[in-house]
């Protein structure tokens, strides 16, 4: 007798186990696609506001509080800090360009790691410089994130341009 009874709470716990663990196993999955979907928005968002040529986006964007760094096709030294990285949109990217629409080619590949993220893609650009000379070009882009709270915030931007 005691031991079918043994038997039986071991085969019954054994099957919680089971549940449990594909229950957290699934919402695992949900909170990973839930990330990499608010990942995806802000990339949207970082190229919506660079079209717009708007810094207060953004900023809103970036931890700013953290020491990010930005380096573009045009930059010839890495951006440091938030100050630096503000200056290289304002005095930089803003400056150069009259019009600039860039967006990633394909869907960003997502790579997350606890609170730490990074989006990858390739972007088509084409712009007016201040010259009028319109231009066309790819970019391989890489964005850093670190996860606050709910929130994403970009540490990094790592721009190269792409051979045409």
């Amino acid at each position: 007798m005691c031991f079918k009874r043994t038997v039986r709470y071991f085969g019954w716990a054994l099957l919680f186990w089971f549940m449990a663990t594909a229950l957290f196993a699934g919402r695992a999955h949900a909170d990973q696609k839930r990330d990499e979907a608010l990942i995806k928005f802000q990339v949207t968002s970082f190229f919506s506001a660079v079209a717009a040529r708007d810094i207060e986006r953004m900023q809103d964007l970036w931890d700013i509080e953290a020491n990010v760094s930005m380096l573009t096709p045009r930059q010839r030294r890495l951006a440091v800090g938030w100050p630096a990285v503000r200056r290289a949109f304002v005095e930089g990217v803003f400056t150069f360009w009259n019009a600039l629409n860039a967006a990633p080619i394909d869907t960003p590949l997502v790579l997350i790691s606890g609170t730490s993220a990074n989006a990858l893609f390739l972007v088509d650009a084409v712009g007016e410089n201040r010259a009028g000379k319109i231009v066309h070009y790819s970019i391989h882009n890489s964005q850093l994130y670190e996860k606050h709270g709910d929130q994403w915030l970009l540490i990094g931007c790592f721009a190269s341009g792409a051979p045409e």
